[in-house]
């Protein structure tokens, strides 16, 4: 479970232009508010109605400020007022991670005031775990009226907020935790870079909670760094090396520098001997009543025309080799100020600046939305690491290949498409495997039925024997002695004439009738002259014209070397067949069959 956040497509702020994120806060939903990402923060803050500027604003200083928050109960049905321990009015906010900055302030260097509530908070996320209207219950929400930071943050962290109210210290879950809750993302996770307004096509910021979007960087060149050991500095590791390349190239002194990566932080902050080298490289020059290197127009038609690069590498510690490279061409520094900063005092003017400032110390190196524009960073708060990655831009505007980031020990469950593919799976193998038991039960039912005629056929085949020109034809019923011939005729020798009628037949002649004499084909051997065959010829003494003596049983037992067969009818003989025709038994439909049929 995966959350992307959409990009307002807008650029807003008075220290560059930043890709915005819209937040909807109450019920009913009051106007939309830009916002930026807040790395450091566990709450959401707004810009306070009709309060959030001085009478030397602009007029039109709600829209400069990405829209406004109006926290009256009886305009917002769903905000619940928290009112603070000490019986004041409003709370402080939270600036922790930004406390060694100068600027973070309203006015006497007093922290900036800030009405605090909890109230229902949406915002344009897409996925099929984003929460339905209205959106997340009971979201802390501070409604502020300081200049800085201008526009309004949405906090990303992962840990929850904590006040002093109502005489009780509570602690309050923050957005991450508030959609794990919800079950719309799965791990306290979250990825984000700035885009970039300088890019080609031009690049809107990405923020993906839950996992994060493999389009927008080059994970596999990133590095992985365990969180800090201060909680309010977690997303800290080492600059080991800052090089400047441009007509000539330029490697920063003062190297390695121990940093904090905060998106609420708009510059980069650095010791003053590494500014020195940027000073020298890009030739700036500090205002020291400012505080800010201005570039006047010929320095930035110089910095337009050279394109430096600053590439800036980064390690979890300094004795490590696991390093990853992001580098800012000179667009990502070419930004403007506009009111109230660098003294402006209205919403024409404009001056252009370099995003870098000098540390009085160690503990105020930053790394902010300035270098945010071409790294990629994500925060596991389940894992307590977090890693940095070179941004890209995306082949496609609005392309995404999210990710989801599980906690430790999760066992995911099956989605809805993972379960649809199973199911077509499962049909498609027993739909295959009741095809192929239906094959082979076809394929043995075939065998079966051809052994089962070949049994028959062997059952009922008649065997026959041939004296001569005449055939003998068993019956099926003999079935039992096909495998004995008892009609094998001797071979011919040579006292013999040719062949008479078929003994069978002739046996079966009625004495004195009228018969036919059956004689060899025109090809048959014939004896010799003067040879007469042992068989007798019929004779005009015989008193049977042109046919043959009835032979006996014993003549016929005489003629032939093996036995005859038992007899095939027991209860009688047939009918002889009809002279001058060879014979072949047929069933009729009476008829008794062999031992084996088919159906």
């Amino acid at each position: 479970m995966v959350l992307s956040i959409a990009p307002t497509e807008y650029w807003a702020g008075n220290d560059g232009p930043w890709s915005t994120f819209y937040v909807h806060i109450g019920t009913p939903a009051q106007p939309m508010i830009q916002v930026l990402p807040a790395s450091s923060q566990s709450v959401t803050a707004v810009v306070i109605a009709n309060i959030g500027c001085d009478e030397q604003c602009p007029a039109n200083w709600p829209d400069l400020r990405g829209g406004t928050f109006d926290p009256d109960p009886s305009e917002d049905l769903s905000y619940r007022p928290i009112t603070p321990t000490n019986a004041e009015a409003y709370f402080q906010m939270d600036y922790d991670s930004e406390q060694y900055l100068p600027n973070y302030h309203w006015q006497d260097n007093e922290t900036a005031n800030c009405a605090v509530g909890l109230d229902t908070l949406a915002l344009d996320w897409s996925g099929k775990s984003a929460p339905k209207a209205p959106g997340l219950q009971s979201q802390l929400v501070s409604s502020y009226a300081a200049p800085n930071p201008w526009l309004g943050m949405l906090g990303l962290n992962g840990r929850p907020a904590h006040l002093q109210a109502n005489n009780a210290s509570s602690s309050i879950p923050s957005v991450l935790q508030g959609l794990q809750t919800n079950k719309s993302i799965s791990g306290l996770y979250w990825a984000y870079t700035a885009g970039a307004h300088y890019a080609t096509p031009t690049t809107y910021g990405s923020l993906t909670l839950g996992g994060y979007d493999a389009a927008r960087a080059v994970m596999s060149s990133g590095i992985t760094v365990p969180f800090g050991p201060d909680s309010e500095f977690d997303l800290s590791l080492w600059i080991t090396n800052i090089i400047i390349s441009g007509s000539s190239e330029t490697v920063v002194q003062g190297m390695p520098v121990y940093t904090f990566i905060d998106s609420v932080v708009p510059e980069i902050w650095l010791p003053p001997a590494v500014c020195a080298d940027f000073e020298s490289a890009f030739g700036l020059v500090w205002n020291e009543t400012l505080e800010i290197y201005l570039v006047n127009d010929t320095q930035h038609e110089k910095m337009l025309h050279d394109n430096a690069n600053v590439t800036i590498f980064l390690a979890a510690n300094t004795s490590t080799s696991d390093m990853t490279k992001i580098t800012l061409p000179y667009g990502a520094f070419d930004l403007a100020a506009q009111y109230p900063l660098a003294g402006i005092q209205d919403n024409t003017t404009s001056l252009n600046y370099f995003p870098l400032k000098r540390a009085n110390d160690s503990g105020q190196t930053y790394l902010g939305r300035t270098f945010l524009q071409q790294a990629y960073v994500t925060a596991d708060y389940d894992r307590q690491i977090f890693t940095v990655s070179p941004a890209v831009v995306p082949a496609e505007q609005g392309a995404m290949t999210l990710k989801t980031v599980h906690p430790p020990g999760h066992h995911a469950g099956l989605s809805t498409g993972t379960i649809a593919g199973i199911a077509v799976g499962a049909v498609a193998a027993v739909a295959l495997f009741v095809g192929l038991m239906f094959w082979l039960w076809r394929r043995r039912k075939a065998q079966r039925q051809r052994q089962q005629q070949q049994q028959q056929l062997d059952t009922e085949t008649v065997r026959t024997a041939s004296i001569g020109d005449t055939t003998i034809v068993g019956d099926t019923e003999m079935a039992e002695l096909q495998h004995r011939e008892y009609y094998k005729q001797p071979p011919l020798s040579e006292h013999y004439g040719k062949p008479e009628l078929d003994a069978y037949e002739t046996a079966q002649a009625l004495v004195g009738q009228q018969t036919e004499r059956h004689e060899l084909d025109a090809g048959s051997v014939r004896p010799g002259p003067g040879h007469r065959s042992g068989l007798s010829w019929g004779s005009s003494g015989s008193g049977v014209s042109g046919g043959v003596s009835a032979m006996s049983d014993d003549r016929m037992r005489n003629m032939f070397s093996e036995p005859s067969p038992p007899p095939m009818y027991p209860s009688g003989s047939p009918s002889p067949p009809l002279t001058g025709r060879r014979h072949s038994r047929q069933h009729s439909a009476g008829s008794p069959r062999g031992l084996f049929e088919m159906n």
